[in-house]
């Protein structure tokens, strides 16, 4: 079992107690808490070798980070982007675009050198719906780059060159790149393969998919994606087991230790790691929420720690698990028909939302009828 890097913030300055802090001295704490597992650190070196590798090569790559919601992929670009900007002495700026769409926020790295701005690191979320040009815009904005509307292709493509490399650019990731494969058309994960290539082939930086892990459909939809590199890492989750000495039991433990409450939670112990694990399909990201809305709830009512049943009653209060579907209310053995439980739920729901949109839609069509 390798050993866990436990990154945590300092307990509060005006107090040895945590009952005496305040609640957002407390929840900032847990929130803020990162524990280096080895997956967490597998998926940073996948990023900070595909980093240590711009110019090596004539053009730069295309990688691809891959992973389930929560899986923990956006925690990895952080880090690294937050240890670049401690390596170089630069500082981590966002800013938003104005247009109202989702999944706006782009984030770089700035240090301010002799001869100017340089910017190693740059991610830009993927809007949903993306087009070629679109895109393409994204990236320029987010290096400052401004062109009339006139500016053709070619003109957008040198000036793009020029900048990544005077800012000298090492890695441009791209968040949530599942967008791209979304809208039910190969030609539409074909241009925004093609966004990543003119900053391969141009610019000669290094790219970095990250998404849910049907983003891979890029390769198959641009084969240039694939042969400009193409590497895959996936985050898988821990396995769930009731062993001490699993990677699931041994991270529990870890947040075990930095939950504040003066007296000792039980998230080391099976009858709670387990349930949990299952719940969140082992997955890192979806664990660390749970355990902290958790934590919030014990908070607000004055509770000393967290333990089975306060994970037991915070899922029916807050969100609203059934009794049946509860895995903090299961037997080890009731824990592996779980998955099957909530597909089923899950399933059902979307059927009766289904009918009821259908139903709005016929009496809608009724209404009108009648010329009222």
């Amino acid at each position: 079992m390798q050993p866990l890097i436990e990154r945590a913030t300092a307990r509060p300055l005006r107090s040895h107690h945590w009952s005496d802090a305040s609640i957002s001295q407390r929840l900032s704490h847990i929130g803020k808490f990162v524990a280096v597992t080895p997956s967490l650190q597998s998926s940073i070196s996948f990023i900070q070798t595909l980093m240590a590798s711009h110019l090596t090569a004539p053009e730069g790559e295309i990688a691809f980070l891959l992973g389930e919601t929560r899986a923990g992929k956006t925690t990895a670009i952080n880090e690294v982007i937050a240890e670049t900007a401690e390596e170089t002495g630069g500082q981590i700026v966002s800013q938003l675009l104005d247009d109202q769409r989702d999944s706006e926020a782009m984030v770089s790295v700035l240090v301010k050198t002799p001869n100017g701005w340089e910017r190693p690191i740059v991610k830009i979320y993927v809007p949903k719906a993306p087009t070629f040009n679109g895109l393409l815009n994204d990236v320029l904005l987010a290096f400052d780059i401004k062109l009339p509307r006139s500016a053709t292709f070619a003109e957008r493509q040198l000036a793009l060159g020029r900048q990544l490399k005077g800012q000298a650019t090492r890695l441009v990731v791209f968040d949530d790149t599942q967008h791209i494969c979304e809208k039910g058309k190969t030609s539409a994960a074909y241009e925004g393969a093609d966004v990543f290539k003119v900053l391969a082939k141009t610019g000669q930086a290094q790219v970095l998919c990250v998404g849910l892990e049907h983003t891979i459909e890029i390769k198959d939809a641009n084969p240039q994606a694939e042969w400009l590199g193409g590497e895959v890492h996936v985050v898988r989750p821990h396995d769930i087991t009731a062993e001490r000495s699993s990677s699931l039991a041994t991270y529990c433990a870890t947040l075990n230790k930095e939950l504040p409450f003066d007296t000792p939670s039980a998230l080391g112990e099976p009858d709670v790691f387990l349930p949990l694990g299952t719940y969140c399909d082992g997955y890192e990201g979806r664990i660390a929420t749970i355990v902290r809305l958790a934590a919030r709830y014990a908070i607000e009512r004055n509770l000393p720690s967290l333990n089975r049943l306060v994970f037991e009653n915070y899922l029916r209060d807050k969100l609203l698990i059934a009794d049946q579907e509860n895995p903090f209310r299961m037997t080890t053995e009731e824990l592996e028909t779980l998955p099957a439980l909530v597909a089923a739920a899950r399933k059902d729901r979307i059927v009766s939302a289904e009918k009821r949109r259908s139903r709005g839609k016929r009496n809608r069509t009724a209404f009108g009828a009648r010329g009222l």
